[in-house]
């Protein structure tokens, strides 16, 4: 870790998050988009993560999850929480070592946990789920409702997010749906700050694909449903080609669906692909199936890539896109429907233009230029009123654990 000089008595904002330092999924991008941004606005930055830890164990019990969710994956998750959490704290202490010159900005409640007991700086945590993380970990299939992790992890939330100093909200919507389930949260300093995704200059190349969706092939992501519109709409007449962007255990069982349908010879399925953005760029329009979004990055992705975007108005991703002018709504309950609605925007090239320049210009609102003044503001707000180093969860100057010895 390199540490940063601090200037003009700002705090130095501490990023701390249980992912890789490089990473695919909404989170990784906020933090890598933020984290590149602030040098250029002369702000102080440490970007901790478990593999930050100098312990030696690190990735050998990291490894030990895999065989866990061979035979329980509910255990697996239990297990990356806990270790993650340890090693994330381990790290954490050898950084927050000037509280009244530093403010954590957490990217969940386990990373808030860690960084409340490693240090006595304010913990302001960003909220990228909706109601609990257990509830996200159960639509991707990795943890059931009635396993122990479940309630552990629900009142594990509910013992350290009431103690941290300051609360980031992704969309409007996870505020709604935490503050539903918790609505003692309402009292803590709060606000809206949506993710960003920045213009990438390209060199201009043709749009020579067709339809695209980015997302792990989880239940969630719904791309059953997607391949039944695709074979909905050939069984009208109108084939097309897609692709679809994302690594995870389904992809066999897509693509043997799309041998039963029909259309496997106009489905690539690619994995995982290290810039996702340059193929969005390559192509005419950006399909989406999720049932749930807490915010709906690869929608922003793709429209500041230009392409208009089809999906539902589930969770946060009716405060992205705007129907009508940025893309159109399609059910989840009507593959014949969708198709319809699929086949009358492509086959209107002129309003797919529009919409694709407005999408641009929405994306643009997205942007970290645009975003991150307001997200500092509320970092260094939350830094000066803490600045005497109170630690909310114990009292002043202490934490309420003593800390670990590293390792196990």
């Amino acid at each position: 870790m390199t540490r940063p000089l601090i200037t003009e008595a700002r705090p130095e904002i501490v990023v701390a998050t249980m992912q890789r330092p490089q990473g695919t999924i909404g989170v990784d991008t906020h933090v890598q988009t933020f984290v590149k941004h602030l040098p250029s606005v002369s702000r102080p930055v440490t970007l901790v993560t478990p593999f930050s830890s100098s312990s030696p164990l690190v990735r050998p019990v990291f490894g030990v999850r895999k065989a866990l969710s061979l035979f329980d994956s509910s255990a697996g998750v239990g297990w990356y929480h806990r270790w993650h959490e340890h090693y994330l704290r381990d790290a954490l202490q050898d950084v927050l070592t000037r509280p009244s010159e530093q403010v954590v900005y957490a990217q969940c409640p386990y990373a808030a946990a860690a960084a409340l007991t490693a240090g006595t700086a304010p913990v302001v945590m960003a909220v990228h789920f909706h109601e609990s993380q257990s509830e996200d970990f159960v639509v991707q299939g990795e943890l059931r409702r009635d396993h122990k992790v479940f309630r552990e992890i629900r009142a594990f939330e509910e013992q350290v997010i009431p103690r941290v100093h300051g609360i980031v909200y992704v969309s409007d919507f996870t505020r709604q749906t935490l503050e539903h389930r918790m609505p003692h949260l309402a009292a803590i300093p709060h606000q809206v700050t949506h993710l960003c995704v920045d213009p990438i200059e390209r060199t201009p190349r043709p749009r020579d694909g067709e339809l695209i969706m980015v997302g792990g092939l989880e239940p969630r992501k719904n791309h059953s449903y997607l391949l039944k519109i695709v074979a909905a709409a050939a069984a009208m007449g109108r084939t097309y080609r897609l692709t679809v962007v994302g690594g995870g255990t389904e992809k066999e069982r897509l693509e043997a669906e799309a041998r039963d349908l029909g259309i496997d010879g106009h489905v690539r399925f690619t994995g995982r692909v290290p810039d996702s953005r340059a193929l969005m760029a390559r192509h005419q329009l950006y399909v989406h199936t999720a049932t749930m979004e807490n915010f709906g990055v690869a929608l922003l992705e793709a429209m500041a890539e230009g392409l208009p975007v089809l999906a539902a108005p589930v969770g946060g991703s009716r405060e992205v896109f705007r129907e009508g002018i940025d893309g159109e709504y399609w059910p989840l309950d009507d593959s014949q429907e969708a198709a319809r609605i699929l086949i009358a925007l492509m086959n209107d090239e002129s309003r797919r233009a529009t919409m694709a320049n407005s999408a641009v210009q929405r994306a643009a609102e997205f942007s970290i230029a645009a975003q991150s003044g307001k997200l500092l503001d509320f970092l260094d707000h939350i830094a000066a009123v803490n600045a005497g180093g109170e630690c909310a969860m114990g009292t002043p100057g202490e934490s309420t654990r003593p800390r670990r010895e590293r390792g196990l």
